[in-house]
């Protein structure tokens, strides 16, 4: 373990990042299709994980 802290987004921020709605985020993340947790009533997503989401999404592929 390095020690580095991942650094965590709230469902705002990662559908700004990913510039979609929060709304259609949410889905994303309840269907599975997204990487995240709930801390209690919250989501909360690792910002490596949405890297990892848009590198691996194929060119044209499916939008969010």
């Amino acid at each position: 373990m390095s020690g580095e802290r991942q650094e965590v987004l709230t469902a705002e921020e990662a559908a700004r990042y990913l510039r979609v709605g929060e709304r259609t985020l949410r889905r994303m993340l309840r269907e599975g299709r997204l990487p995240g947790r709930k801390v209690g009533r919250e989501w909360r997503i690792a910002r490596e994980a949405l890297d990892r989401y848009l590198k691996e999404r194929p060119e044209g592929g499916e939008t969010p």
